[in-house]
């Protein structure tokens, strides 16, 4: 039996190299096999595999029955800092300054308290605001927005005069073309007298969360 040793297989001889692969070791080997879209005198890095599995390149994602696989959650979790006071029967858009967690990142604009997708696919999203007992509400509404829609609404009332507070929460699951699309979340309540009201911060009170499940 014979044995051929190189650190750098091209697989195709296409003039176009981008139709070609390489596989090969790094100039000092590290224990990694890599794979490469390219000729073998330059190729670009798709994935290592190594004794613990496969590692994709930075930018490359990894397919099964054409769905990708998301290695780390996509996700974010955000909550409201302190007590926000609302106009009577004035829809208004909370702003989630603060963050518990996002992964990769926060896609939370400070300037319009919207959150801008980056992938594009569906994302599904939790939303709940605690209603204060100040003053007479009478009735309450939690809404996610989509762009300039409703995607879904909370709702509790009772009759003028008659005080109601506590926790209304709405979820929605919804696609994003991960560009120009965006979501946010809005109250309205209403108060017997037309008083404001609070909506309560902490961050079990008033929170949001979403997380990515995938473009099909």
């Amino acid at each position: 039996m014979s044995t051929v040793k190189s650190k750098k297989l091209q697989v195709g001889t296409d003039a176009t190299s981008s139709n070609n692969f390489t596989i090969y070791q790094p100039a000092t080997p590290d224990g990694t096999l890599r794979i490469g879209v390219g000729n073998a005198e330059n190729p670009t890095e798709v994935a290592q595999f190594h004794s613990s599995g496969i590692t994709m390149a930075s930018g490359k994602t990894m397919t099964v029955s054409g769905q990708e696989l998301i290695a780390s959650p996509i996700m974010e979790r955000r909550y409201i800092s302190s007590t926000a006071s609302i106009s009577h029967a004035t829809t208004t858009v909370l702003d989630f300054a603060t963050e518990d967690f996002a992964n990769p990142s926060s896609i939370y604009d400070f300037a319009t308290n919207a959150f801008t997708p980056t992938r594009a696919g569906y994302y599904e999203i939790y939303f709940q605001a605690m209603l204060n007992n100040t003053n007479t509400p009478y009735r309450f509404m939690t809404y996610i927005f989509r762009n300039s829609g409703s995607l879904s609404r909370g709702y509790i009332s009772t009759a003028s005069g008659t005080e109601i507070f506590g926790i209304v929460s709405t979820t929605a699951i919804a696609y994003f073309n991960g560009s120009t699309d965006t979501f946010d979340f809005r109250v309205l309540a209403y108060d017997s007298s037309s008083n404001s009201l609070e909506i309560m911060s902490s961050t079990n009170s008033t929170y949001m969360q979403y997380k990515y499940l995938g473009d099909f």
